[in-house]
């Protein structure tokens, strides 16, 4: 499918303006300047009750101006206003439904496994892609040869705080290792993370016992299992990410990290030893964290409590003191006992 025009979509709400309300990407050719087709490219949006986002989705997703987009549109059986607003925007869907399923990550793949497209993304209904994103992954694609995920640049946008975090010297990981540093230090997210659709369905998927960490998880596999898969990067801001009170990204830690271990301890066997001395420091940081959080979390409105609290627990497990984490509680806790 072509992507329709600013003109041929229905108008945006009142007072709504810019991208991607009232301006558009200009259509691209139909062939790439080689005369090559441009390569097909599929993206499926997860959406569940999120219907004071997804008409901005949706429409940074349609106004690619781009010449050859699958789009496809997996709705969780929503109460809100969502499926009235994919309804709107039905006739430039090759597929959407809107019924119960089993999260997330069931959402992803049910709609992966109707895609047919060369590369593939999944768009959060929570997100949006920016202006010319299509164009840029669909150019780099083509300048290399058997590349199997391309990542580029994105913005954080913290709706809670009003920071913004630019992301724009995304790095490629070369090892599973480099996911246990943390995606923010590869200035990788998975909005403006495309991958090749031959492999995410050589992998089954994300996985669907997993409802938070999948992404995380995924790319971590998928570095286990192919050690040779060919990565690159584009500065090109491909992706905004919005982070608000009812994110994913605002559940508690302990669920992230649970989730994480569970796919390590899975892959472990797979593992170099050097890969495996950096599990146990991995497991031991996270077990840091645990303990950390549970004493913000039960001494939080007791600020003397809480800096005892953490200062023992700095005395009885000293490698303690070398996280960040640990010291930035102890740091607040600090500062609310003598406030």
């Amino acid at each position: 499918m072509r992507c329709p025009t600013l003109s041929e979509l229905p108008p945006p709400p009142p007072g709504k303006t810019g991208w991607p309300w009232t301006e558009e990407t200009q259509p691209i050719p139909d062939t790439m300047p080689d005369g090559a087709e441009w390569p097909k490219i599929s993206i499926v949006t997860p959406n569940y009750n999120y219907g004071q986002f997804i008409e901005e989705t949706i429409r940074s997703v349609l106004l690619q101006g781009y010449p050859n987009l699958e789009y496809i549109v997996i709705d969780g059986g929503s109460t809100d206003e969502s499926v009235e607003i994919i309804k709107k925007y039905e006739p430039w869907f090759s597929y959407w439904v809107s019924e119960k399923d089993k999260g997330q990550s069931n959402a992803i793949n049910k709609g992966l496994y109707r895609c047919n497209g060369e590369l593939f993304n999944w768009i959060n209904s929570d997100d949006q892609l920016l202006s010319n994103a299509l164009l840029n992954i669909a150019i780099k694609y083509r300048e290399e040869t058997n590349i199997d995920v391309i990542i580029g640049g994105s913005k954080l946008y913290t709706l809670i705080s009003g920071e913004t975090i630019l992301f724009d010297c995304p790095r490629k990981p070369n090892s599973p290792l480099d996911f246990l540093k943390g995606m923010m230090k590869l200035q990788m997210t998975q909005p403006a993370t495309f991958l090749k659709s031959s492999l995410i369905k050589d992998l089954d998927g994300v996985r669907e016992d997993l409802q938070n960490a999948f992404d995380w998880c995924f790319y971590v596999k998928a570095l286990t299992k192919f050690r040779n898969l060919e990565i690159i990067t584009t500065k090109s801001l491909i992706a905004n990410i919005f982070i608000h009170p009812n994110a994913k990204t605002q559940q508690p830690f302990s669920v992230f990290v649970d989730e994480e271990e569970k796919i390590l301890h899975e892959l472990e066997p797979e593992f170099s030893r050097l890969e495996k001395i950096h599990l146990l420091w991995f497991y031991h940081k996270n077990k840091s964290h645990r303990l950390t959080n549970g004493i913000v979390e039960q001494y939080g409105n007791k600020n003397h409590l809480k800096f005892l609290k953490l200062a023992s627990l700095g005395y009885k497990y000293p490698p303690i003191i070398t996280y960040r984490y640990y010291l930035g509680a102890l740091k607040n806790s600090l500062v609310d006992f003598w406030s």
